[in-house]
């Protein structure tokens, strides 16, 4: 058994391993990933994937009879019934009722609700567009404190989910998580992760062993009891589990599997980026992907921002129009500032996509995939709301927000949003001759570059969705493509930070569109070369720039 604070990492994991600021008692696997599987499993489940729920159910049915698969069911809203019939609110039990929505509904539980860039009008708080009616109730009941304590719960537990269950599988008697109910399960994540990350006084133990209690039943409170207090017995005693880290003579699979447990990350994602980074620039980035996300805001007026208790710096990138907010964003957005469309909570690398599009006065401007907004409301910006911007999505609740805040921030002159498929938009626009100045493609993507806001991405994700997507953002680009006027503009973006979904695309497009060049970004206003890659387009690197992940490729239709 490794001492908690001694043992060092290889050459791979660079620097001292020390403490809870070092993350050393994060842990392994997925509460999704975990409830009534097979061993073989653990793996490739993940909490919160909707894809994996879907699969876990379609197995379940298969291997068991309907009335079975409905009983499950039922016992789930059993567990809710009886989390919210309670005989008091509290921090853990709400993180609960969050934790398990995320296990069984594969409910979104990251900052930002369906999209990386958080939308002015949403709380950046564990409130999201998924919350049920009871749940707002019971989070609105608990004070401002009390809510952040249940987002760092709910947020560390889906974060560092893979290291906690190897924490627990490895305790000196291990703990038979495979066979527990999701509610036991989950408690025992969150006693762990408040144990050892968050310093939690083990009299609050009795929490836990009372939620056990009353949400299933007395003996399920002797197991949280007996296995939390293992927890601090290892924690007193320095010998907390340490996952091993990577040594010589690994093959790169293993070294990803040492490596996916030690920074709670899937195996197949960190195999991708050693092949793409190489093993350094990887733990730096697992490392990034593991802090405590920090927001920037794209300013309107920058001096209503005086008087109030927050501390921000101009964007390094977009210092005229951006600031990184190190500490008191819930001041600013108690200022009104963002409800009343004066700012919105947007990452620097989406406003350097837009920079790289580069709208101007004039323009007519077509954003195939606009939802929520953010893209679309800054490209008015730079237009000066003189020109013209139509907003595509195909759903049309999600145009709501858009059309809402473009009213909010004055540019509903210019924005016009058209519920529609992007690529029957454009097959149509194409056939009626319509063109467009510049066409923005911001892709569905994996997500691999939020992981530090969105930690229920690593989870959700699989390595057959990029396949998916890869054919899915080829086909947009080859619609958009027939939209542009000559001389035109053409800019596919993702907030991914994988190849194959970026430059990879890129170049498949320009093999089979010889009508178009790619643009070298140092020829574009504003942008740093050291946010290009060698080819010339925009790529943010969470651990090079600090900012999300990001990728946009400019294409220039040939007259």
């Amino acid at each position: 058994m490794h001492s908690p604070c001694s043992s060092r990492p290889s050459s791979l994991g660079s620097g001292k391993v020390s403490c809870i600021k070092q993350n050393r008692y994060r842990c392994n696997n997925s509460i999704a990933s975990i409830g009534r599987q097979r061993p073989c499993d653990l793996e490739n489940r993940s909490l919160g994937s909707r894809e994996a729920y879907g699969r876990r159910r379609t197995l379940f049915v298969l291997a068991q009879s309907t009335h079975e698969h409905v009983d499950a069911s039922y016992e789930y809203s059993m567990w809710m019934d009886r989390i919210r019939s309670l005989k008091s609110l509290s921090v853990r039990s709400v993180a609960l009722e969050q934790l398990l929505r995320v296990d069984e509904e594969g409910a979104y539980a990251g900052l930002v609700s369906g999209s990386p860039e958080v939308q002015g009008q949403q709380r950046v708080d564990v409130l999201d567009e998924e919350t049920s009616p009871s749940q707002k109730v019971g989070l609105r009941s608990l004070d401002q404190r009390e809510r952040r304590q249940v987002t760092e719960i709910v947020s560390g537990v889906i974060r560092w989910q893979r290291r906690l269950h190897w924490i627990l599988k490895n305790l000196p008697k291990p703990t038979k998580l495979e066979s527990m109910d999701s509610p036991l399960r989950i408690l025992l994540y969150m006693g762990t992760y408040e144990l050892l990350e968050l310093n939690m006084a083990s009299h609050a133990i009795n929490d836990y062993v009372n939620i056990a209690k009353g949400v299933m039943h007395e003996g399920c409170g002797k197991v949280a009891n007996g296995v939390l207090r293992s927890v601090v017995r290892a924690k007193e005693g320095s010998n907390v589990p340490c996952p091993p880290p990577p040594r010589k003579g690994m093959t790169k699979v293993q070294v990803a599997h040492a490596l996916g447990i030690m920074y709670s990350h899937p195996t197949w994602m960190i195999c991708g980026w050693i092949e793409q980074y190489g093993p350094q620039d990887t733990v730096a980035l697992l490392k990034c992907n593991n802090k405590r996300p920090r927001f920037s805001l794209r300013i309107q007026h920058p001096e209503l921002l005086s008087g109030l208790e927050a501390t921000f710096r101009p964007s390094q990138f977009l210092p005229h129009e951006f600031i990184v907010v190190e500490s008191g964003l819930q001041n600013i957005i108690k200022s009104g500032m963002l409800a009343e469309g004066n700012a919105q909570v947007q990452d620097e690398a989406a406003g350097m996509v837009v920079a790289m599009l580069h709208p101007e006065e004039g323009d007519a401007v077509l954003d195939c995939c606009s939802a929520p907004g953010g893209k679309t409301l800054f490209s008015a910006a730079r237009m000066n709301s003189k020109g013209s911007i139509i907003a595509l999505d195909s759903v049309e609740s999600r145009l709501g927000a858009v059309r809402n805040a473009a009213a909010k921030q004055g540019f509903d002159s210019i924005v016009q949003c058209i519920a529609s498929d992007a690529r029957q938009f454009c097959e149509n626009s194409a056939l009626s001759g319509d063109r467009f100045d510049k066409v923005l493609v911001d892709a569905p993507c994996s997500g691999t570059g939020v992981l530090s806001k969105r930690a229920d991405l690593r989870w959700r994700r699989k390595e057959e969705d990029v396949r998916t997507l890869v054919t899915l953002q080829l086909d947009l680009l080859h619609a958009a493509s027939k939209v542009v006027r000559p001389g035109g503009y053409l800019v596919y973006s993702t907030c991914s930070i994988e190849n194959v979904e970026n430059i990879k695309v890129a170049n498949a497009f320009l093999q089979k569109h010889e009508d178009f060049e790619l643009v070298h970004g140092s020829t574009v206003p504003g942008i740093p070369q050291e946010c290009l890659d060698e080819h010339g387009c925009l790529q943010m690197l969470p651990h090079r720039h600090g900012t999300d992940g990001a990728f946009a490729a400019k294409f220039r239709k040939k007259m």
